[in-house]
């Protein structure tokens, strides 16, 4: 029989899968109020989970020196939030660009947000209604093209054929 070794990236995700499990595990059993308390945490323990099992992110070489840790998601993981840390000269950045701009105005992206979970529901996911929407466009589009290509609509009409189904979609019309 051979002995057949795993490799240092296989050794690796085992332990990580069992440091994330105990540490999903130890925040539920906390409750609510500590993964509030501690999110900047809790985000940086997913995040470098989600990095270091990856099969394109660690190498053998890696992997072998993220095992002398006794748990290397949390090393890693504390690392990765005090770089994020660290990194808040970005949100510096970002605040003087925000006011530099000058407008009170919501972001464009934040409108359409709203604008989506008013449309499709608080409980639909934003990237769910983002797609709904795009597939509705899509619709939109189509139809246009086939109105033109039989002859019934042409490009100059673009904003009354979207508004017109518009119209048909919340009114229920033909």
């Amino acid at each position: 029989m051979k002995n057949i070794q795993k490799s240092n990236i296989a050794l690796l995700k085992e332990r990580l899968r069992r440091n994330y499990e105990e540490y999903r595990d130890e925040a539920i059993d906390y409750g609510g109020e500590y993964v509030f308390i501690l999110a900047d945490e809790v985000v940086a323990v997913k995040e470098a989970y989600n990095y270091l099992t990856d099969d394109d992110f660690i190498g053998e070489e890696e992997a072998a020196f993220l095992l002398k840790f006794e748990n290397p998601l949390r090393a890693v993981a504390d690392e990765w939030e005090t770089h994020k840390l660290v990194a808040n000269d970005d949100f510096c950045e970002f605040i003087e660009n925000f006011v530099e701009r000058g407008s009170t105005e919501p972001h464009m992206a934040v409108c359409l947000a709203c604008e989506l979970r008013e449309k499709y529901g608080e409980d639909v996911p934003l990237n769910t209604a983002c797609l709904l929407e795009l597939v509705t466009v899509g619709r939109k589009l189509l139809g246009m093209a086939e109105a033109e290509s039989s002859g019934d609509c042409d490009f100059d009409d673009f904003d009354e054929f979207i508004f017109e189904a518009d119209e048909e979609e919340e009114g229920g019309g033909e």
